[in-house]
């Protein structure tokens, strides 16, 4: 058995290319982890340097798990420029193999029961805070390509797209990273948050007052609405018209409630008075 030492194990995680962001339900946003490759001087296909990243999506987030090479928003490269973004014509796309693939060539992808995970077109992984996927890249490098490479020490970044839902948490989504090279280990997460406000129609005394209907656009002028718990720009003001939130007994009110929504400015329009005004 060989022992490394003097290397540093990290991992680092960002969606939208920061630790912590807002944004609003319904969104599609881009997480990124990235670890320094080890030196496996000593390893090989019979004494292997074990080194897997093990990702926890949280609740309220669904993940695209198309890993196909060339076009598939699931992707595993070796960040030969050291920038953290993907170049076809630099960087080292890694091949995904099946989880009973020890030649070395690429990486697999499985659950926490080790089990393997599609990765067709349309496949998705269900984050809920306790669920896990395993990028494994332990074959790959113990085998001698990897050791004849110059890889060690460069960056192997993991990218994937995730879809906020409906039933995401109120006090926010997390998503948490552990890398585990050769038994030492390291782990970073990240977090989205979102907020809302709320109003009530009222006359010139108080009283509420329904039949009144109102549009939303964000600091950009987009129309928005919000389907099956979703948030989603509209084409216009008529498209983006709700009324009155409704009542236990399924009555509309006065009140207008708008949750789920990245910060930011956001201006309500009337575009249907009360019966009367």
């Amino acid at each position: 058995t060989v022992a490394i030492k003097n290397q540093t194990t990290t991992v680092s995680k960002t969606v939208n290319g920061e630790e912590a962001i807002s944004a609003s339900i319904g969104d599609t946003v881009n997480y990124q982890f990235s670890s320094p490759l080890p030196t496996t001087t000593g390893f090989d296909s019979t004494n292997k340097y074990n080194f897997t990243l093990t990702d926890t999506p949280g609740a309220g987030q669904t993940i695209k798990m198309d890993s196909q090479v060339e076009n598939g928003t699931f992707a595993v490269y070796i960040d030969v420029n050291n920038n953290k973004t993907y170049d076809k014509d630099t960087d080292v796309r890694l091949s995904r193999v099946g989880t009973s693939n020890t030649s070395g060539t690429g990486y697999k992808l499985y659950d926490g029961n080790g089990t393997g995970l599609a990765g067709g077109e349309n496949a998705v992984f269900t984050g809920n805070g306790t669920s896990v996927f395993v990028v494994d890249l332990t074959d790959y490098v113990s085998s001698s390509t990897y050791q004849e490479s110059d890889y060690a020490g460069k960056n192997v970044v993991v990218q994937y797209e995730a879809t906020i839902t409906a039933n995401a948490p109120t006090n926010g989504v997390t998503n948490t990273v552990e890398v585990n090279s050769q038994n030492a280990v390291a782990k970073d997460g990240t977090e989205i948050t979102y907020g809302g406000f709320s109003f009530t129609k009222t006359d010139a005394t108080s009283n509420d007052l329904t039949g009144a209907k109102f549009a939303i656009k964000n600091a950009n002028d987009t129309y928005l609405k919000q389907e099956n718990g979703l948030w989603k720009a509209v084409a216009n003001a008529t498209d983006s018209t709700r009324g009155g939130d409704v009542d236990k007994d399924g009555v509309e009110t006065a009140t207008f409630t708008y949750n789920g929504l990245a910060d930011g400015t956001y201006t309500v329009e009337e575009t249907q008075a009360p019966t009367g005004y």
